[in-house]
């Protein structure tokens, strides 16, 4: 079950837009989209993950009469020229249809003077056969009617007391392949009354809902048999498949990030995930890779469960392009099942394109008529402008009817439901030029932008209708612009993205064979950001350690303790943790338990999202992290706050933590830093002081051995030469005499003779031998 979507009065209201922005996906059957029928109103609600192409275009009702109350017969509004465009353009082909007759719980809201429209795709070979919805009051008139229509014809008029609508379809009511129904709900009585008095209240207060709204067909949807129309509008679930293969990761990405684009917020994209359980040919796809040699080619087929198929295969390096190009607005020239050279250069968008007109940003007209409250919704967000933004200029232009003085009205500019101007509404100033400065506490990753005109008739009674003056206010949206102011207004964490990404995602594995379940997660997370995110992402691989050298933002998953400390995430991915809840005193906790996280962290001047976790026997087990991830396949990625998404093994779900609810942990051992600089410096000064000494005595080592060398060599040559004296006496005293040198001592006894003679020979000859 979805949350229930609630869209009040005749128009959609800015607290609304998150709710109808984001709810979960797996359960959209449609866009649920409001006009204000009688009174003019113009809304026009994106869908985010299909960025300002999707939105679908508003409409008023030309043959509507201005006062339904007055008219007998049921009015049977057709659709106009804008909605016609709207269905015609690439917009209205990626609005997720659901063609299966199963109910949903999507919920919107009608009050008198409004109308709202909802669009089905219908499977191509099938025709639709019946519309069943639940209607119920909320306030008012239980007899109120609701004029119900498609394109072409009236289908009926239905009513709250009846509490449930069926109403017959055929192949008529098609157009394009998409059917589109328009509910009205006239004025309770046709009369405009002082907006502040009870009797305004009880006489334009009738509100219905209309919820579980279905269609059911007949037929066989005939299977898809060209590139183009393989992702139709009506496709649910996508998966992807690489077989595990790291080369393909990239081709991977790129095809989750090209499917969520494609097919918006009604979808659910995977990568390498399980099979459904649940086998439906008409609303399930599989994206197959191969690696091979050559161009890319490709091919449709059917898999074992009768899934079609497409397989692309193709050199590694150029899989990544063709499956970017699966969600390029050019598709439609891939008019054949079989294809060759499939690619998609990445798109560029400069950074100094910071001005968006009102048509850019995807809202074609803005038109404010009649009396009541009606009022404008025109999305604004974030990445639409390349990158993060910390302001923003409004400049609104237009006109607005003669007031007569029968007649009260203004109009106002709120920004995120906050009044920021009021827009004069008077017949001396029938032109609109104003200024309007948005500050940085005002922005928000997703931005709604309201225009409100209030018109009531002067005095306290109620007047009919249709004897007041036309009101009327129109916005020119081709001349109104939105300028933004490059910087920061979000703090560290999950509210920076996507806008941060600035339409590029660098991915990143902690190691070169990722885990299934860390390829698993990595697609999870791509698929979750492409949803909310204007522009198709540019998806690259790269390994983790030039992630981390980089300065680009990006995504790490299954990182290791060593790139979390490198990156100085939240978390530290070890066994201790510490926390440090605000207005409460620091803790800190060894635990032995697994978990996983999903860390949204600024590193440097980037933003980084990071998925791992710890347990005993190494990193976090695949349960965890598929569990802090996988989800978000069916959550909106803007009901993300702070910095950390925790599990450990035990918790039911994941736990959402605030920046101020974990201290970093590089952080928090820096805290000692300064005990750590004095042991280094302690150290560094006695290993100086050691070297000193070392130095000096290897000085004074070097200059004894020098002098002893020396008195050792002068000593050597004074004996040489007395031994040489000596020899020379001997020989002559042998020659005169030779009994003499017969009688001569030999041996030892000569020597001590030499050194009773010579001492000083003695010694030089101790030292030279080092005795």
């Amino acid at each position: 079950m979805s949350t229930p979507v609630s869209v009040s009065g005749s128009t959609a209201r800015a607290r609304d837009r998150r709710l109808l922005g984001r709810t979960p996906a797996a359960t959209l059957s449609g866009l649920l989209v409001l006009a204000s029928l009688g009174a003019g109103a113009a809304p026009a609600l994106a869908q985010p993950g299909a960025g300002a192409a999707s939105v679908v275009r508003p409409h008023v009702a030309p043959d509507q009469p201005e006062n339904p109350a007055d008219s007998t017969t049921p009015a049977e509004p057709s659709l106009p020229e804008q909605l016609e465009e709207a269905v015609e353009s690439e917009a209205a082909a990626t609005v997720s249809g659901h063609a299966d007759p199963t109910s949903r719980s999507e919920r919107a809201e009608l009050a008198s003077g409004g109308s709202l429209w909802i669009p089905f795709a219908v499977p191509t070979g099938t025709t639709p056969l019946e519309f069943t919805a639940q209607v119920s009051l909320l306030a008012g008139d239980p007899e109120a009617r609701v004029q119900v229509s498609s394109e072409r014809r009236h289908l009926g008029t239905v009513s709250p007391a009846d509490g449930e609508i069926r109403l017959a379809l055929s192949g008529e009511d098609v157009f394009d392949g998409t059917v589109n129904l328009v509910f009205s709900l006239p004025w309770d009585t046709g009369r405009v009354c002082w907006v502040a008095s009870e009797t305004a209240q009880r006489e334009q207060g009738t509100r219905i809902a209309i919820t579980d709204a279905s269609l059911d067909y007949a037929g066989e949807a005939a299977p898809p048999e060209t590139v183009d129309t393989f992702l139709s509008p009506w496709v649910e679930r996508v998966d992807v498949v690489t077989g595990g293969d790291p080369e393909l990761l990239g081709a991977g990405l790129s095809a989750v990030a090209a499917a969520a684009h494609r097919l918006g917020n009604g979808s659910s994209v995977s990568l390498d995930a399980p099979a459904a359980e649940e086998v439906s040919p008409v609303e399930q796809r599989v994206i197959a890779f191969e690696a091979g040699n050559g161009p890319t080619a490709t091919r449709i087929d059917a898999d074992d469960r009768g899934v079609p198929r497409l397989i692309v295969s193709g050199a590694p390096e150029e899989l990544a392009t063709a499956a970017a190009a699966l969600g390029s607005a050019g598709l439609p020239l891939a008019s054949a099942a079989q294809t060759e050279g499939l690619a998609s250069a990445a798109a560029t968008h400069p950074d100094d394109a910071l001005s968006l007109t009102l048509d850019e940003l995807g809202t074609a007209s803005v038109s404010l008529r009649g009396y009541g409250v009606t009022d404008s919704f025109i999305s604004v967000p974030q990445d639409a402008f390349g990158g993060p933004v910390d302001g923003y200029t409004l400049h609104l232009t237009g006109a607005v009817s003669t007031i007569e003085s029968v007649t009260i009205a203004s109009a106002e500019v709120l920004w995120n439901d906050v009044l920021v101007d009021t827009l004069p509404v008077d017949a001396a100033e029938p032109r609109i030029d104003r200024e309007i400065e948005i500050p940085a506490s005002s922005v928000e990753a997703s931005n709604g932008l309201v225009v409100r005109l209030t018109a009531v008739a002067a005095g306290g009674e109620c007047i009919d209708e249709s004897l007041l003056p036309q009101v009327r206010l129109d916005l020119d949206t081709r001349a109104s612009t939105v300028t933004a102011h490059r910087g920061q207004a979000a703090r560290p964490g999950f509210d920076r993205f996507p806008q941060t990404l600035g339409g590029a995602l660098t991915v990143a594995t902690g190691s070169d064979s990722p885990s299934t379940a860390e390829v698993q997660a990595a697609g999870s997370v791509v698929a979750a950001l492409q949803r909310v995110s204007s522009r198709q992402l540019a998806i690259t691989v790269d390994s983790a350690q030039q992630l981390i050298d980089s300065s680009r933002p990006g995504l790490l998953v299954g990182a290791t303790a060593e790139q979390a400390n490198a990156l100085r995430t939240p978390l530290r991915l070890d066994h201790f943790r510490t926390f440090a809840p605000s207005g409460s005193t620091e803790l800190t906790v060894a635990v032995d338990q697994p978990y996983a996280a999903l860390m949204a962290l600024e590193s440097g001047d980037r933003d980084l999202l990071v998925v791992g976790g710890w347990a005993p026997e190494g990193s976090a087990p695949d349960d965890l992290i598929a569990s802090v991830t996988g989800d978000l396949d069916g959550t909106d990625w803007y009901s993300l706050s702070g910095v950390l998404r925790f599990q450990a093994e035990g918790d039911d779900e994941p736990e959402l933590l605030d920046i101020n609810a974990v201290v970093p942990q590089q952080e928090y051992r820096d805290d000692y830093t300064w005990l750590a600089w004095a042991a280094a410096g302690a150290l560094v000064l006695l290993l100086v002081i050691v070297a000193i000494a070392a130095a000096s005595r290897r000085r004074r080592l070097v200059a004894t051995r020098q002098v002893e060398a020396e008195a050792a060599s002068a000593a050597s040559t004074t004996q040489v030469g007395a031994a040489e004296e000596g020899s020379a006496g001997t020989r002559s005293a042998a020659a005169v005499d030779p009994d003499a040198v017969a009688a001569a001592p030999t041996g030892d006894s000569a020597v001590g003779a030499d050194a009773a003679v010579d001492p000083g020979a003695d010694e030089a000859e101790r030292r030279t031998d080092g005795s």
